[in-house]
């Protein structure tokens, strides 16, 4: 009863918006639900605002619903699916790794950029977003200034990939495993991977899922 009252307002708000969003989506499949739920948000964030009373459940529904729903499209995929998807692109994340931390490093002294926060950038951009940063921030002892300029960062870039990748695969006539395989690889958060792949195809969707969630592995 608690748990309700302090969150069950906040948990509605979500809902409401996932299905209006889910509803243009339907009507504008090129642009997709979570773009519109996306944009819904900061719209209503820049205009009316929320009141404080739905920050609890917002809060629970983008961690404790988020993991459950990623765990939900898993349940779907076969282990076949899963570890050939898997080994198909492990030499490409390798090379994407790599690659964040490199481009983290370089572009970071040529900006001069503090160490632990170059650090912070490249384990966000190659592995998982904000997971990433924050459980390699106590490791480095990043200041919590740093942890901010890190986590804006990547989100700044994770909804602009959500925006701009599906209509960038269908300008490329990309397939859905090509899309997908972009997609787990170029995105930063599950999230975000999740949202840019379904709103490209189901197939596209399921594929860019496991490609990310293989990182992890």
């Amino acid at each position: 009863m608690k748990w309700l009252q302090r969150s069950g307002s906040g948990v509605l708000f979500v809902v409401v918006l996932a299905l209006f969003s889910t509803w243009l989506g339907s009507l504008m499949p090129v642009i997709g639900g979570p773009v519109f739920g996306i944009l819904l948000d900061v719209m209503i964030n820049n205009t009316v605002g929320k009141p404080k009373c739905f920050q609890a459940g917002i809060q629970f529904s983008s961690k404790n619903v988020l993991h459950w729903s990623i765990i939900a499209l898993g349940c779907g995929l076969s282990l076949t699916q899963v570890w050939q998807t898997g080994s198909e692109s492990f030499s490409l994340k390798m090379v994407s790794l790599a690659a964040s931390f490199l481009a983290a490093y370089g572009f970071g002294r040529l900006l001069n950029i503090p160490d632990r926060l170059k650090t912070l950038i490249g384990a966000g951009t190659g592995i998982c977003g904000g997971s990433a940063i924050a459980a390699v921030s106590p490791i480095i002892e990043a200041e919590e200034i740093e942890i901010a300029y890190a986590i804006s960062t990547i989100f700044l870039f994770n909804i602009a990939a959500v925006l701009l990748f599906p209509s960038l695969g269908h300008w490329f006539n990309m397939s859905d495993e090509a899309f997908g395989l972009l997609a787990g690889t170029a995105i930063n958060d599950t999230s975000s991977v999740v949202a840019a792949g379904y709103i490209y195809s189901n197939d596209a969707g399921n594929y860019a899922t496991i490609v990310k969630d293989s990182q992890y592995r």
